[in-house]
Formats: structure tokens, C-alpha cells, sequence
């Protein structure tokens, strides 16, 4: 039995989304990254019908070639257990920019806290690309469908 991961229900929210969401910022960007196998920008026909078949293959846990009720609470099992994560990471996020420790972030405190930038921005160069954003993801590119 294949583990169900937070990339697929990610896969799964992104294949029903992207009809819908078109190219609205930032949304949009980040559904062209996960869905443009080819890297021309724009989603095809051909790329969303990948993208979909990939997300229901690794929802269909049991590969009968449905996706059972079963399966669909899996699935909202790892999707509780990815926000339960979120909050804990933003928790944690807000506690560490909060550099006086008052409870409230300030547009100073927020300033200087970059850890993020500096991880996702690889070549250095001061400017973040989707690429580099991409390649952060889940730490493994998990908003890049290859």
C-alpha cells in the first residue's frame, strides 16, 4: 500500500484548482510551477490531464482505479495533518521573529528576519525565481510535477 503524502493532497487541491484559479497572482504562479512540465509558462490541456492522472494515482491507494471513501478520508486525514503542521511552523515562525518577545510583530522585526529568503534564494543573486522557489518546496521540489 502506497503512503499517502501532503504532495499528493497538494496534487489533488492543484488538478481541481487550476481551471478555476487561471492565472490569478499569486495562485496562479504556483499552479503554473507545479503543472508546466515543459516550462513554457502556461498550463496545456496535455499538462493538466498529466497532472490529474498523477494526483489520482497516488490517491487511489489501493490501485482499483477509484478513489473509495476510504481513501477520500485518507486524504482529509493528511490534509488535517498538514494545516496541524502549518500552524505549528507559523507558531514557531511568529515566536522567532518576534524579537522582543511582546507578542506582536512589528514592521522592523519582520524586516530583519530573512532566513527564509536566504535559504530559497540559491544563486545568491538577491531576487527569488520560481525555480528557486519551486526547488524549496517540501524541501525535495514539492510544487515541481516532473
Amino acid at each position: 500500500m502506497r503512503k499517502l503524502t501532503a504532495a499528493t493532497v497538494v496534487l489533488l487541491a492543484a488538478a481541481g484548482a487550476i481551471e478555476a484559479a487561471g492565472a490569478a497572482e499569486p495562485q496562479g504562479r504556483r499552479l503554473i510551477a507545479l503543472a508546466d512540465r515543459d516550462g513554457d509558462g502556461v498550463i496545456s490541456r496535455a499538462e493538466l490531464d498529466a497532472l490529474r492522472a498523477f494526483a489520482f494515482e497516488r490517491a487511489d491507494r489501493n490501485g482499483d482505479g477509484a478513489i473509495d471513501k476510504a481513501e477520500i478520508e485518507d486524504l482529509r486525514a493528511a490534509m488535517d495533518d498538514r494545516a496541524s503542521m502549518m500552524r505549528g511552523r507559523a507558531g514557531m515562525l511568529f515566536r522567532r521573529m518576534d524579537a522582543d518577545g511582546d507578542g506582536r510583530l512589528t514592521s522592523a522585526e519582520l524586516r530583519s528576519r530573512s532566513a527564509f529568503f536566504d535559504r530559497a534564494d540559491a544563486d545568491g543573486d538577491g531576487k527569488l525565481t520560481a525555480t528557486e522557489l519551486a526547488d524549496l518546496g517540501g524541501g525535495a521540489g514539492l510544487f515541481r510535477h516532473r
